[in-house]
This record gives structure tokens, sequence and C-alpha cells, in this order.
């Protein structure tokens, strides 16, 4: 079906298979249906749920769409749509709106192309004049049937009055969201060119909630059967576990029926091609229970007991009871297992770039900082402070684009990550296996310590023969602070909660006494060192390599600030390397780790070049242990990796890393 600009004489000719109605509390639907029952609504707006605006600050049509594509739904009925359309100062749109339903998404020239069917409907005012509550109501002429192969539904909206002389353009505007959800297509969105000479922002239809972690807030009406007591598991991830150990495994608990759901009984079939079967009944009670709204849902974590033998499994599950009472909805549910010889620590390491100039930089510290202060010793960040007297890193030995301040990456350095999902795509990553385990330590180089030295320890999982892998250092300083430093601020009249907003919410345009933490004040190798690490890899092998950094290094490197070529190192005690693991192909981050501070670092004595006198016994003085990331421990330690450093009675020290 060719689609053209929502016109009244095309809304004519549909206007008599169009309906309205109006609807009462929103909840969010998945259902093991049949087309007999009643109407319900299947939305990701429930109760409680936290709301965005989304727009394309242009005077165009807008299209969004979600995907409805669950077992649960085969056999119901799609029967209307119904959708906000929310008021905004300086904006408006045209009064009339599209629903429609497709098999699939499409552009025809600029504009959406539905193969299914269309309908066009008024946008009605529900509220007042002076508080109006605008709606799009619509009732497809005839009802779609559920099938396994889903159909996206979706509606359409053409923004009038979004550029305003004097006033600016708004991309927040009109597109209603809902936040911290994600399912797979939930919030897709493409727009048409219009009449502005711009560029066209989203000619192809592109799929915003995994990158907003949002969903439409869409309320689509549907018809068929509920049920009492219904849920399924909708697992997220591959369970990567230990040999005789337990895992978690990140899923979707969803709420099919109108139950309450507090406690559940799950099974789980562990096999593999070999032949090993086995089936495990575990009970889990959840910390808040999902409310008794059709499809409500949680995220959690699910314990797993894993295979002895090292390979690769198959996860077969269901829930067989939930609060005691038996499931009513029959579908399960498979996940990967995989048994690996040991399980490295994985620290994603997030990538920002900022600025002391840059106002809605803020955001993003605020976000680093309560990350740091809620996973302590998890969490690794290196900040990029890019035009300003902080730069350390040129411009062209970024090793991602800092266009358009603040930015954020997690692992992949060509795909920024928006500043709301920081948080969940980190925990995601976290998730994810790490091909090696990582141990950093700090030492000076010098007694004068004017250089550190790093030293990594790697130990990979598997055997590899082509490995192209890349290690690299980057010394960050942490607590740094001037007077005299003032930071942008467009903070100014928002009111966010928690800690750290309070430093810039209610505060001046312009701020000082911000401390600054992880800031890179030297990274010669942003892209990895070649041949740090050798092609042929041995599993559980250990790979050591180091590297020098001079403190003299520490220096700005914009040619614009009046500080060029400057030391920009605050206090020498208050730095640490970050050790990053880098992929060669395609040069993002496989895991990372941190040293600690080098007011703790020992100094390092090569060994090589201790001679000791010649018939003279030589024998330990003292002792002392040190951490893996060159922390000095006051008491013996127990079992462990740790780094011992023996001063002899001649005077030379023995440097060793120790297994306890």
């Amino acid at each position: 079906m060719l689609h053209s600009t929502i016109n009244i004489n095309k809304l004519n000719e549909k206007m008599k298979y169009t309906t309205f109605f109006t609807f009462g509390l929103l909840f969010t639907v998945s259902l093991y249906s049949r087309a007999e029952g009643r109407e319900y609504i299947f939305t990701y707006d429930y109760n409680g749920a936290t709301h965005d605006l989304f727009g394309a600050q242009r005077n165009v049509q807008l299209d969004a769409a979600m995907l409805l594509k669950d077992p649960s739904l085969v056999g119901s009925q799609v029967i209307g749509i119904s959708v906000d359309i929310p008021t905004k100062e300086y904006c408006s749109c045209a009064d009339i709106g599209a629903a429609w339903l497709t098999s699939e998404l499409q552009v025809f020239g600029e504009y959406n192309s539905p193969n299914i069917q269309e309908v066009y409907g008024l946008i009605k005012n529900y509220g007042t004049e002076a508080e109006p509550e605008l709606r799009l109501d619509v009732t497809f002429p005839e009802p779609y049937t559920m099938t396994e192969d889903g159909v996206y539904v979706g509606y359409s909206v053409t923004v009038t009055n979004c550029n305003v002389p004097g006033v600016g353009w708004t991309s927040k505007y009109p597109i209603v969201t809902v936040c911290d959800i994600v399912k797979p297509q939930a919030f897709m969105f493409h727009c048409t060119k219009g009449e502005s000479n711009l560029p066209q922002r989203y000619p192809e239809w592109t799929d915003l909630g995994e990158s907003l972690n949002q969903a439409l807030a869409m309320r689509v009406i549907m018809k068929g059967e509920t049920l009492e007591y219904g849920a399924e598991l909708n697992p997220l991830q591959s369970l990567y576990v230990a040999p005789e150990s337990e895992g978690m495994v990140y899923t979707d608990l969803n709420n099919l029926g109108t139950t309450q759901i507090s406690s559940i009984e799950y099974s789980y079939t562990v096999s593999d091609k070999t032949g090993y079967n086995k089936t495990t009944t575990q009970e889990f009670k959840l910390d808040e229970p999902i409310p008794g709204k059709l499809g409500a849902y949680t995220t959690l974590d699910l314990p797993f007991e894993s295979p002895d033998n090292i390979g690769k499994y198959q996860v077969d599950l269901r829930v067989d009871k939930i609060n005691g009472e038996k499931n009513e909805y029959p579908g399960s549910s498979t996940f990967n297992m995989e048994v690996v010889p040991f399980l490295p620590v994985n620290r994603p390491l997030i990538e920002d770039y900022t600025g002391m100039w840059c106002g809605n930089c803020p955001g993003v510290y605020v976000t680093i900082r309560q990350m740091l202060d809620k996973y302590p010793g998890d969490m690794l960040s290196l900040s990029y402070h890019t035009e300003d007297r902080l730069q350390g890193v040129s411009t062209d030995q970024m090793p991602s684009s800092s266009y358009g301040l603040p930015r954020a990456y997690i692992g992949n350095r060509q795909d920024p990550v928006n500043n709301d999902n920081i948080e969940s795509i980190w925990l995601r990553q976290r998730r994810q296996l790490a091909p090696a385990d990582i141990n950093v330590q700090l030492m000076w180089e010098d007694e004068a310590h004017t250089s550190l030295r790093a030293e990594s320890n790697l130990k990979f999982i598997f055997d590899e023969e082509d490995a192209d892998y890349m290690i690299s250092y980057a010394m960050v300083e942490d607590d740094m602070t001037d007077p005299t430093w003032k930071q942008t601020n467009y903070y100014t009249d928002e009111h966010f909660e928690g800690p750290y907003w309070d430093l810039f919410c209610g505060q001046p345009h312009t701020v000082t006494g911000i401390v600054y933490d992880d800031v890179v004040l030297y990274y010669p190798d942003t892209k990895g060192i070649k041949e740090s690490i050798p092609s042929t890899i041995e599993a559980s092998k250990e790979y050591t390599h180091h590297a020098s950094l001079p403190l003299a290094e520490a220096i700005c490197r914009n040619a614009n600030m009046k500080n060029y070529k400057e030391s920009i190192l605050k206090n020498k005690d208050n730095l640490r390397v970050v050790a990053v693991l880098i992929d060669g192909k395609t040069g993002n981050v496989l895991n990372s780790a941190s040293t600690g501070y080098s007011k703790d670092a020992p100094l390092y004595i090569d060994p090589s070049g201790i001679d000791s006198p010649v018939g003279a016994e030589t024998f330990v003085e003292s002792t002392e242990y040190y951490s893996i990331d060159g922390i000095l421990l006051n008491t013996t330690p127990g079992n462990g990796v740790f780094i011992s450093v023996s001063r002899m009675n001649d005077g030379s020290m023995k440097i060793e890393k120790i297994h306890l």
C-alpha cells in the first residue's frame, strides 16, 4: 500500500471504517489466549511507569511502531489502538492521525508503506481547553488475528508547528515513550523529509528502543481469553559458568495472568549432544511482587547449577508454579549454557568524552559518579577531557569520535550509548564472557618517582591460533580539582534527585569546585600496542606485558589551550593506570583492569641487574606483600595471587608474584 502525506481527502475515504473509544487503566499485557474472550489492552505503559517524549525536530510526518510477536499472543485479535498526543508550548500536530498494521516495516519514497491495513482518525481532546488531553483512538475495520510471525502495530502523526522563530526546535515532541523497558523492537521510528532543507533525520526505520531503553506508550486494543495464573521466563543472555558452580541468568519474568506473582517454582533441563540430560527444580521468591496486572514484568538474575564438565549445553526452562499454583501458560524457553575452565572477571570499560565548557556534560558526570559508588571495584571509567585544559590525548588520537559532547562508549568504540542507558548497558555487558582475565600492578621505575611502570598479567580461557589481541595502558588521575576551574552547567532549572545532582541542579550556569575522577592524563597507545600479545594463545597460560609511563608526558594536548604542552598533573599520589584489552580486528574494548594508587606503589627493581657479593650468602631480612593492583597489605595474605617484595641482607630486593 502506497502512503502519502496525511490529508483530509484520504481521511474522508476511510472515515466510514473509523470509530472512536476511550479506555481506563493502563497496563502491560502478554497473553496466551484465543480470539474468544474479552477485550484487553496490550501496552508497556502501566501504572507507575516513567515517561519521556521523542521527536525529530522537524515539521514532518512521524511514524512510530512496536512489534507484537509472542507465542502467548497467537490467536488473539488486534482490533484497534489508543495513543496520547501530548500538548507542548510552541508545538502542535495536525488533527488527523493514522493507525496501521504491517507484516514488515518498509518505506516507499520517503513515506511509510504498511501492507495490511491503515485507518485514519481525528485526534480528539478529552480534556479541557485549559488542560487539553489529546488522543488518537482508532478501530481497525478488520480485526487482525495474531500468528507466530507477529505484526507491527503503528501510528502516524504530522508535526505542523515545531520550528518556531525565536523559540528554537524541540526534539521532545510528540511521541510518548515509556522508560526502562527493554523489549525487542518496542520503539521503531521513521519520519519524512518534509519541506525543510535540512537532511532527513530518520529516512529508514530505526530501532530506538534498544539505544534509549524505551518503548512506545501506545495502547493496542486486543480481544482474547485471559489467564488467572500465567507466567513465562524470557532469558536475555547466554550463561557462562565454571565447572561445578552456580551461575545467574539475566531474564525477564513476564506475568501473563491476572494474579500478583510473589514466588515461582521453575524447572530446567540441561542437555548436550553427548547425551547428558539433567532436570532440576528450584523455587525463587521475588524481592517485590509483580503486580497482578496482565503482563507486568520484572527482570531478575535467576540461579542455575552448572554441569561438571567443560562444554556447551542447552537449557530448556519453564515456570511450573506461581505462588504455589499451577502455571496455566504451557510455553517454555531455551538458552545456551557454556561451562568454561574459569570465569574471568569482566570489567566493561566506560569511555566518556567531556569538557568543562559543555553544559550537558554534568549529566554524564553524575551518572559515572553514582555508578562508581554503586559498583566499587568493578566499575572502571576513562574520562577524556576535550577542548579544555585537562585534555591529555590529542584529538586525532582519541579512540572514538568526540563529536557532540557528552559522548560515552562501553566496549564498542564505534557506537556511543545514551547517557540514560549507561548503567543498564554496562550491566548487560558485565554479564558477557570476557576472553581473558586481567590483573595489572603499578610500580615506580625510579626513586625520584618520575616514571610509572605498569605490568599486566593476562590469562585466556581458550586456545587460539590466529588471535588478534592488544593491550594498552592509560595513566589517569582521581580527585582533581582547582578553584579556578569553571564547569558550564545546563541543569540550573532542573530538580533531579539523587547523589551529586545537588552540585548542578539549582546552581549557577557556571559552577566551581567540581572534583573530577578518571581523567586521562596520558594514553600513548589508545588503539592498542601492536604485538603486545602473541597470536598463538594457550589456554590458562599467563601472559605478561609492561609499559613505562613518564609523568612528564602528562601534558595538555590541545593546541587551543593556554596551557598547551604544560603539565596537567595535580597530585602524583592520586595516579592509577588502567590496562585495556583491545580486539585488534574491531578496535573494541574486551576487558580492563586498574592498578591501585601510585602513593602505595613500590619501587621496581630489575631482577637481572641484582649482583650479590662474591662468596656472600644472601638471605631475606623482611618481606612485604602487595595486592595484585599494588596496594600494600598490613597482614600476611590468605589464598589468592599477590606480589611479594623481599628485602635481602645485601640491600637488594626480590620481587615476585606468588600464588597462595
